[in-house]
């Protein structure tokens, strides 16, 4: 009886506290997707394009700049873990090639730390984390994907364990988790009971879905902290070869002939730039590189090129104080 009065007394809520403001750690636009102490989860039927959606979370957490208005704030001296369940060599090589086309950036920094237990059983994996979390201050965990991490995901105490060890790692731990689970081919549900416990305790669920036209799109499907999210549509530009925001949600999309800001013509950057300096005339560099990848839908390093010539040309003027403003009577 001691232990269970020490324990619920431990429990017990603080009524006098007042709440600290979240702590986000991600956000698309302006809905907040996930916050420390909490998880959220990705779904989709199975090669639905969720890899291209969690490359597009690791690249921003990488870069600190938005990737397709996907937003993740890693602070510093905390890590980012992200743990593959499913893919081979090959396809992780790809993902993370993809990731450093869109930061723009040769090499990840050594916070953000990935490992492949493709080949490991569960119960390997689930102490694999635990000793993770324990030698690393990791604020992002990533787990791609949830099923492998339990022997039968329609066992309902298996299911329950798991659950709970995600709870508890997310709080002990003040980090976010981020999941990846399947959908079923025929009804479209998360599977099995771990899929029906997780619709219930995550924070957010996000839904991948590939369209006709061969784009994928991220759309929210169950919000508990935030309204919902414009969705964000994805797809291959066969000319620049590069994945990138589709035309039904970008502001502007370049397809262009050859894939350099100066081959655009005077009107198509003045089009863009109308659309980034629209609700603020001055932004700092950082905010500045983060509107161009976005509204361009290419990546830093490309930015960068179109900001120097931007400035070369004097459509943008680089102020005093290294800000920037817009020139567009020229």
């Amino acid at each position: 009886m001691k232990d269970i009065e020490k324990l619920l007394n431990a429990r017990r809520v603080d009524l006098s506290l007042i709440p600290p403001d979240q702590d986000i750690i991600i956000k698309i636009g302006d809905a907040i997707i996930g916050t420390s102490k909490n998880f959220g989860m990705i779904v989709g039927a199975p090669k639905a394009g969720k890899t291209k959606y969690m490359s597009a979370f690791a690249a921003a957490a990488i870069s600190g700049i938005p990737q397709f208005s996907i937003n993740v704030k890693i602070s510093e001296g905390r890590t980012v873990g992200y743990f593959d369940t499913e893919q081979g060599e090959w396809d992780i090589s790809k993902m993370v090639g993809l990731m450093k086309a869109w930061t723009g950036e040769k090499n990840i920094p050594d916070f953000f730390q990935m490992y492949s237990v493709r080949e490991d059983m569960p119960e390997m994996v689930l102490k694999m984390v635990d000793y993770y979390l324990e030698k690393n201050p990791c604020q992002l965990l990533i787990l791609d994907g949830i099923l492998d991490m339990v022997l039968d995901y329609n066992n309902v105490r298996e299911s329950r364990l798991f659950m709970n060890w995600i709870k508890n790692i997310s709080k002990t731990k003040n980090l976010f988790v981020l999941t990846v689970l399947h959908l079923g081919k025929n009804e479209g549900q998360t599977l099995g009971h771990i899929g029906s416990m997780a619709d219930r305790y995550s924070q957010s669920v996000m839904e991948v879905t590939k369209e006709d036209n061969a784009t994928f799109t991220l759309k929210p499907r169950l919000l508990r902290s935030a309204k919902n999210f414009d969705p964000i549509n994805i797809g291959y530009n066969e000319v620049t070869r590069l994945w990138g925001q589709d035309e039904s949600y970008a502001p502007k999309k370049i397809i262009h002939e050859k894939n350099l800001p100066e081959f655009l013509s005077r009107e198509e950057h003045f089009a863009n730039l109308s659309v980034i300096f629209d609700k603020t005339k001055i932004r700092t560099y950082p905010d500045l590189l983060a509107c161009v990848t976005e509204v361009y839908g290419q990546s830093q390093a490309w930015a960068r090129k179109c900001i120097k010539l931007s400035v070369s040309k004097k459509w943008i003027i680089r102020n005093s104080d290294d800000n920037y403003s817009v020139n567009l009577f020229i």
